[in-house]
């Protein structure tokens, strides 16, 4: 209330996406019974990627594109995680933010796997890997690593 009574839309853009971070992280395993819960905190989203989106904030959109996608990616909509993460990638790329184009990378190839999609999964955890390389995040590194490994077929020897 209080950035909007300012016309801080920044200001109401981070606090909407802090509430439903708070919310998100509250909520029970996707079900239908838990549908409604889920569209509200998408909602908050939404009205939080309003506010940067009418000011230019690229790094308030991407973390809330980040949020809307692993949202997505809870209640198993692939498809909308999917279009979510490579908007999050797009402004993560004009940002010139290596962390975060990374980390977008890195979810999608968790939903690549989830899909059942190896070589996709594989792809894109391939380029998290070299960009967390290059910023010197080696146990970033390793961790996709052991996801690379736990695609290929027979026992995971690496953990």
């Amino acid at each position: 209330q209080t950035f909007r009574a300012l016309g801080d839309r920044g200001g109401q853009g981070s606090a909407l996406n802090f509430l439903a971070n708070k919310r998100r992280s509250t909520l029970p395993p996707y079900t239908e019974e838990a549908r409604a819960q889920y569209e509200a905190v998408q909602q908050v989203y939404m009205e939080a990627l309003t506010c940067f989106k009418e000011i230019g904030d690229y790094e308030g959109i991407a973390r809330v594109l980040h949020n809307v996608g692993n949202t997505y990616l809870s209640q198993g909509e692939l498809g909308e995680a999917e279009k979510t993460f490579r908007e999050a990638l797009q402004a993560n790329v004009q940002l010139g933010r290596q962390a975060g184009i990374a980390l977008q990378h890195r979810l999608l190839g968790k939903l690549y796997k989830v899909r059942g999609e190896k070589e996709k999964a594989r792809t894109e955890w391939e380029l998290a890997v070299d960009i967390y390389s290059q910023l010197g995040l080696l146990s970033k590194v390793q961790a996709i690593q052991r996801l690379i490994s736990s695609l290929a077929d027979g026992p995971d020897f690496t953990k």
